[in-house]
């Protein structure tokens, strides 16, 4: 039977390069005792430096550290580390044993009792390699020569690494593929194909048994197949099953299925494998847009990038689905993995909780970390992104690239092509598409004119099946008029300026989710989700340490622009107050990611006037302002362009009110008072479980007055204790000027907020949390696991 194991635990870990470090008989008792996913660079301190982007981002810097800095957040991530596993197993003669690594950043070397077994160059893809009881010694070179991504990669054994033992003849690592078709209403089939291998050295034949179980574990339609291999040879099998009245997998309504396949010899099972998969009809229609089981519907996405705040990169499914589930609260129903295969982990969450995905492949062909490994990893890295991810019916489409170089030019129409049909060759079912940079790195393609672009657009569009561009939506129509028949996609938007390459209209504020009232336009990716850890200079570099322009902040908190977004987005009545307040502490957002920098509560004695200018975020037919229970005005949000309401209101202590109708009716509420002088704090948490034996406490910090109103101006230091039982993970303010080391119980609040993670060591367990700021305010709250 097939042994699955997680190997998280019992790793020993040493920051710089060792000697015979692979060696069984090396003494590693001095080494790091750690778990993994880990990222050795997180805990590492800041590079205090002034890096010039272009050094930053394009060659090496005299001082090693500087290399790529800013990209990278300015932590001093670079060298080599070295991991080691004692692997005590029992492999039987009729058995092999293989480990899958889902990610180690990056340029990799496996060693099992000394020997080379394996390794990997790209940092975000899958890999596996064959072992035996032993010694497992892992060596990641992550030093400057070899590149760097634009973003905060991390390093390390940074996903998780799972330990497979099999029969000599058993199901291939990916072997299962799995596509469904809707036939009508209320019925569907499964087409499965079983990739066979047998590593026994002799001829073989047995059973394949095939079910499908629903979610329930009733088995609901179920196929066996004699199978007859050669030595040493791998073998395709295929079958074909029905399901009636099939529960579809939806956005709204996730459903999964289970395909259970077994190998059996004389009776007696062999191998055993279970591939989760959904039912959905995903159609893509010229002129009328994508449809979700015979509905409309559009992508209301956002980027992601892989780090997950005060954890680096070392991969942590319970914050994972944390993000997503705050994501799905305003609305979101799409990711773009950018610019890079995800955690598998990450799929199965959106496979689970309703996710269209976008699963991307890398970022640049040429330049930065991928271009100095592209023309001999390519094909492989697709491959394996493909095969790995195929099954998962939250992918709707595949991208092979983001922003390439030479756009258009004949070099890159070659690499395009070459990249989609291989894409094609390996999925049949899903459309391939890249991200077109907006025409602004080629000096000549800034001056073409919008028709030149289109035309520019339409010879990459004869190698791809959707039109995907970042910033482009200033040219959508001109894009229609010459391509009528294709789709268009955001990959990339503002979160509250329209693109503004060769136009007059960057400043407007006409969000991009207009452009996507279009039946051409499928939707949106705004850029980003999630703040994420560096791409610094793109915010200013220094003291910046990363991208402060998502919707989202790195603790997991909503900014008051993912409202206006969720405003766009949802249909359940909302409304929301935004002040904007010039004099508000916020890390620098890149020009044209930027928005007003909005306030939330109703404490505006600092400014010294008379009127305060208030943006209402909205999907209301109408909305009245009142002020201390008096009528200020009311309008028809249809009277405002740009997708949000703005009113100048009279700025006086007390009460302010937004009040949304529909048809005439109340339908919402949204009250602020001014809050008086701090007085305590209010502790909240969520416990975000995890599958192991280590949840994650998340406790959110706000300082409040006497009556418990929010001081959203507060600022001063907090710290949260660290009770027996429990391992702090991280403290986090969302500030991404604030170079405090996460592993710290102290740091300053942010709009009177500051979050802390940890990680429960034990399933049941009560523990209380303390925590007290510089001038003595003090909160606490118990929490029972």
């Amino acid at each position: 039977m097939r042994k699955i194991q997680i190997l998280d635990d019992k790793w020993k870990f040493h920051d710089g390069d060792v000697n015979n470090a692979a060696n069984n008989n090396l003494d590693d008792s001095s080494w790091q005792s750690i778990d993994v996913p880990h990222d050795w660079a997180i805990s590492r301190p800041l590079v205090n430096c002034q890096a010039d982007i272009n050094l930053s981002l394009n060659k090496l810097h005299k001082d090693e550290r500087q290399s790529y800095a800013s990209a990278q957040g300015y932590y001093d991530r670079w060298g080599i580390g070295w991991y080691r596993r004692k692997l005590d197993i029992d492999i039987k003669d009729n058995e092999i044993a293989y480990l899958t690594f889902d990610g180690v950043y990056h340029e990799s070397s496996v060693y099992c009792n000394n020997k080379l077994v394996g390794g990997h160059h790209y940092g975000y893809s899958s890999f596996s390699c064959l072992v035996e009881s032993g010694v497992i010694a892992v060596k990641v070179d992550n030093s400057p020569k070899h590149g760097a991504d634009r973003w905060y990669s991390g390093c390390g054994i940074y996903r998780p690494v799972t330990l497979t033992i099999c029969n000599l003849l058993h199901v291939s690592q990916y072997g299962i593929i799995i596509v469904t078709e809707l036939l009508d209403d209320n019925k569907a089939e499964v087409k499965v194909k079983i990739n066979i291998d047998n590593k026994s050295g002799k001829k073989q034949k047995a059973e394949v048994v095939v079910n499908l179980t629903d979610a329930n574990s009733n088995i609901i339609a179920s196929n066996m197949l004699p199978i007859e291999i050669n030595s040493n040879d791998k073998k395709q099998y295929q079958t074909a099953m029905i399901i009636e009245n099939p529960s579809l997998w939806d956005i709204n309504s996730p459903n999964l299925y289970d395909c259970q396949v077994k190998i059996l010899r004389d009776d007696i099972i062999t191998d055993e494998l279970n591939e989760p998969f959904g039912i959905r009809r995903i159609e893509f229609v010229p002129h009328k847009g994508l449809f979700l089981n015979n509905r409309n519907v559009k992508i209301k996405g956002v980027n992601l990038h892989h780090d997950l705040g005060v954890v680096g990169s070392a991969w942590n499914k319970a914050i994972a689905k944390d993000r997503l589930e705050t994501l799905k609260a305003i609305g979101c129903n799409a990711i773009r993995t950018s610019h890079n295969p995800p955690a598998s982990e990450l799929l199965d969450l959106c496979d689970q909780m309703g996710f269209l995905v976008m699963d991307e492949a890398f970022d640049k062909w040429d330049t930065l970390r991928y271009g100095k490994i592209f023309e001999e990893n390519w094909q492989d890295d697709v491959s394996i992104m493909v095969a790995r991810d195929r099954n998962h019916p939250c992918i709707i489409m595949w991208s092979i690239g983001n922003e390439v170089n030479h756009q258009g030019h004949p070099d890159m129409i070659d690499r395009l092509k070459k990249l989609s049909g291989w894409v094609k060759k390996l999925d049949k079912n899903r459309p391939v598409t890249f991200a077109m940079e907006p025409h602004g790195f080629d000096v000549n393609q800034i001056r073409m004119t919008p028709l030149q672009k289109a035309q520019l657009t339409r010879k990459m569009l004869e190698h791809v099946d959707i039109i995907a561009g970042n910033y482009h939506e200033q040219w959508y129509d001109t894009y229609h008029e010459l391509m009528p028949d294709a789709l268009i996609l955001g990959t990339e938007t503002y979160p509250f300026f329209r693109g503004h390459i060769n136009s007059n209209e960057g400043f407007l504020p006409q969000n991009p989710w207009l452009d996507c009232n279009k039946d051409y336009v499928i939707g949106q990716f705004i850029w980003a989700g999630i703040d994420y850890l560096g791409e610094a200079a793109g915010c200013g570099g220094w003291p910046v340490r990363g991208w402060s322009a998502g919707l989202i902040d790195t603790t997991g908190r909503l900014k008051p622009k993912s409202y206006l977004t969720r405003s766009l987005w949802q249909k359940e009545s909302m409304v929301y107050m935004a002040i904007c307040d010039d004099t508000l502490k916020n890390p620098m957002e890149p020009l044209y990611w930027s928005s007003p920098k909005w306030a939330e509560g109703w404490n505006f004695e600092h400014l010294g006037v008379t009127t305060v200018k208030m943006n209402v975020f909205t999907n209301c037919q109408e909305i009245e302002i009142q002020l201390n229970d008096k009528f200020i005005i009311r309008r028809k949000s249809s009277e405002f362009s740009g997708g949000f309401m703005e009113f100048y209101v009279p700025w006086e202590s007390g009460k302010v009110c937004a009040i949304g109708y529909n048809d005439g009716k109340e339908v919402y509420r949204s009250i602020y008072k001014t809050a008086g002088n701090p007085h305590h704090i209010i502790l909240t948490s969520r416990v975000l479980k995890s599958e192991g034996n280590k949840d994650i406490i998340r406790v959110e910090a706000k300082a409040v007055d006497k009556d418990d109103l929010h001081l959203y101006s507060y600022e001063n230091k907090i710290t949260f204790s660290l009770p027996p039982n429990l391992t702090l993970v991280g403290v986090d303010n969302g500030d991404l000027t604030d170079h405090t080391p996460y592993q710290e119980l102290t740091k300053n609040m942010l709009n009177g907020f500051c979050v802390a993670f940890y990680r429960a060591e034990s399933k049941e367990l009560t523990v209380q949390i303390d925590a007290e700021t510089k001038e003595g305010f003090k909160g606490s709250i118990e929490i029972k696991l």
